[in-house]
């Protein structure tokens, strides 16, 4: 073999270069085995590296290692772990659906279908209460009624600014009060009369007597006839005033009548028919009016 000579191609060519010299300058300085007997000696002869104990080799290598598992411990093994990969290319979820398919647990959103939730969640509330911050702050305004600040109807009245609230018992009375005062009677005709005393003679309901003064006259007659006419009179007197109108009758009762149905005026009213061409049967008119 020939002795290696600068410039050198490895370490261990310089290596085998200095023990040449060591031995061939024949001075008894050779090199010995206790002279590199120790990485620390053989390292006093090597210029551009230090040798590395076999311990700080495993533990550059551990480090390199991480934590890898056992299954991975090797390129060899890592690299067949990798080959049974199946790798998800873009074309495979470039869209929602697609996506959708992939995920087993749950459907992904679109952005727009996000959108329109909360906008059915929202409603048609307002700007100012869009959010529960801001609801929140709008409820933080409210004065709250309690129990015994509406537990009467005057408590309640004081809080209604537009009408009174009225009592069932209030309401009832008024009902009651009001009923009484609405009145009506029925003249019943039962035809084939020539005249108003022919009429009279042998027909008893075709007039009244009433006691006080009444208002907001208005009559209900059937379809036999075409108009009705009446007559009035104090019970006191025998005399008859005709009216053609409703209007007529209750100016007679204003300038005649006074009181009311217990004690007040008493008079007669009396209803005379008009029969529609072709009739002459049974008939009737009803008299609706008010009391004092």
């Amino acid at each position: 073999m020939n002795t290696p000579k600068p410039p050198f191609s490895s370490i261990s060519e310089e290596l085998l270069y200095n023990i040449y010299l060591k031995v061939s300058t024949g001075n008894g300085n050779g090199i010995t085995p206790n002279d590199i007997d120790t990485l620390a000696k053989l390292n006093s002869f090597l210029k551009d590296a230090v040798l590395m104990e076999a311990d700080d080799i495993m533990s550059a290598i551990n480090a390199l290692k991480g934590n890898v598992p056992v299954v991975a411990n090797s390129l060899e093994k890592l690299y067949n772990i990798v080959q049974g990969l199946t790798y998800l290319r873009r074309e495979d979820i470039d869209h929602l659906a697609e996506l959708n398919t992939i995920v087993q647990d749950a459907d992904l959103v679109r952005t727009e279908d996000l959108t329109s939730a909360i906008t059915g969640i929202k409603g048609n509330v307002p700007v100012n209460g869009n959010t529960l911050e801001k609801l929140h702050s709008l409820i933080q305004g409210f004065s709250f009624l309690k129990r015994e600040d509406i537990d009467t109807i005057s408590e309640l009245n004081a809080l209604v600014t537009d009408g009174d609230l009225v009592r069932v018992q209030d309401l009832a009375d008024a009902l009651i009060g009001l009923n009484l005062k609405k009145r009506s009677i029925q003249f019943f005709f039962s035809g084939d009369w020539d005249d108003d005393e022919h009429y009279n003679h042998y027909h008893d309901r075709d007039m009244f007597v009433l006691r006080g003064k009444i208002n907001s006259i208005a009559h209900d007659f059937t379809h036999q006839l075409s108009s009705v006419t009446y007559k009035s009179r104090l019970d006191v007197s025998s005399n008859w005033s005709v009216h053609s109108t409703l209007t007529s009758l209750q100016t007679w009762i204003n300038t005649n009548i006074t009181g009311d149905e217990t004690t007040g005026t008493k008079y007669w009213i009396k209803c005379l028919p008009s029969y529609k061409p072709g009739y002459d049967d049974e008939a009737m008119n009803i008299l609706n009016f008010n009391v004092q």
